[in-house]
């Protein structure tokens, strides 16, 4: 049963943003708005070249699921690349540290972003280390190969991951089925073909069937819905909108790992804890988001408003089924490894993903079983995701 938030004046984000940099910048209901934390001495260079990559989500919107998978292979390229260098010579060097990280983050930018060569090649120039004397030039040769070694074995990943697949164009009809409402097509219906890094199947992660269509549990569960939509009070709508990370942000996935970043800074982790955070938080969100669209198109549930048009949206009508929650896919992933990450903030890491989900409620675009359904995902996966450790894995151990 839906728990019904009505009385909390403002987001719980914003009160937490109050005291503490845990939850990220303000935001207005464009998106985040707060600038880049930029490439300080106490900042990892993790942290700065994955603000490259969520300005570049921005800037050309992928789908949520495909979102993810880039803050995957980013994270995951920056954490090998360290572990690459620390076989060699360059081990205990910040400034081969800071190129390993570098060179393969450039490399993995310009294979998932080739149209934004500009932005890379500048972030390139501002963030790399710099070359003096000839210790450093030396230790840069050594974190740069480190980086260009761990970016092949990432990009070779990639190029056979079935992100790429081929729709057949053909959706199933009938009561209580999903239809694309502006009549384009679905977005990302393969997305749950895609190879997974942790997990041996989508399959096994399949929440089951939602409640049926005209059940009684699906008659109240779209009961709920209409009724917050015809009490919707500016607090729901204010924490409908801060949640909604659609096109123009850095994607439902980008809000964790911009999360991340400042858990990160907060609690004073080196390059290399750094890298690992990005890694496990980036693969397991890759993993929710292919279980999720897995089994939205499996589903294929109408999403509320398409059944009850009297029920009001204050956020954008996604253009794929509802059940379940990729919100709350992502959420609960990024909840199961930030809480085993920064168990100091666990409850306040909890409490911003279980508002998340509800976020999705209050805007109408989703029952409650998705969110809970979505909330059960992710924090499944994410004790795969905290086990394997962000490491770059056979692609027979996902399964294939």
């Amino acid at each position: 049963m839906l728990v019904v938030i009505v009385s909390r004046p403002i987001p719980i984000v914003l009160l937490l943003a109050a005291g503490t940099v845990l939850v990220g910048p303000a935001c207005s209901e464009s998106g985040p708005s707060a600038p880049p934390l930029g490439l300080a001495a106490d900042v990892p260079a993790a942290v700065s070249w994955n603000e490259v990559l969520l300005e570049a989500v921005a800037a050309h919107p992928w789908t949520p699921p495909h979102a993810a998978r880039a803050y995957a292979y980013l994270g995951v390229a920056q954490y090998e690349a360290l572990l690459d260098l620390a076989q060699g010579p360059g081990a205990t060097s910040k400034v081969a540290a800071r190129a390993a990280v570098a060179a393969a983050s450039v490399a993995i930018l310009r294979e998932l972003y080739p149209v934004e060569e500009a932005r890379i090649a500048r972030a390139a120039r501002s963030l790399g280390p710099r070359a003096g004397a000839f210790p450093a030039r030396a230790a840069i040769d050594i974190g740069n190969a480190a980086g260009a070694r761990a970016a092949a074995r990432v990009i070779e990943r990639a190029h056979a991951d079935a992100s790429d697949l081929a729709w057949d164009g053909v959706l199933p009809t009938g009561e209580g089925v999903w239809f694309s409402s502006s009549g384009e097509p679905p977005l990302a219906p393969m997305a749950g073909e895609m190879l997974p890094w942790t997990m041996l199947s989508a399959e096994a992660f399949d929440p089951g069937p939602p409640p049926a269509f005209g059940s009684s549990a699906f008659v109240a569960s779209l009961s709920e819905v209409r009724a917050l939509s015809d009490q919707r009070t500016p607090a729901m709508t204010a924490i409908a909108r801060f949640y909604e990370f659609g096109p123009g942000t850095s994607s439902p996935a980008g809000q964790y790992v911009e999360l991340a970043g400042r858990l990160i800074v907060e609690h004073g982790l080196d390059e290399v804890e750094a890298a690992r955070t990005f890694a496990i938080l980036g693969t397991a969100m890759a993993d929710a988001g292919i279980a999720c669209w897995r089994a939205k198109y499996e589903y294929m549930l109408i999403r509320p408003s398409q059944v009850d048009p009297a029920i009001t949206l204050v956020v954008g009508l996604p253009n794929f089924p509802a059940y379940p929650s990729g919100h709350s896919s992502f959420s609960g992933a990024a909840d199961g490894v930030l809480s085993a990450l920064f168990p100091a903030t666990a409850a306040e890491i909890h409490a911003f993903a279980e508002e998340n989900g509800l976020s999705r409620i209050y805007g109408g675009v989703h029952y409650d079983f998705d969110n809970s359904a979505g909330l059960e995902i992710g924090r499944r996966i994410a004790p795969l995701a905290l086990t394997a450790g962000g490491r770059l894995a056979p692609a027979t151990l996902a399964g294939r």
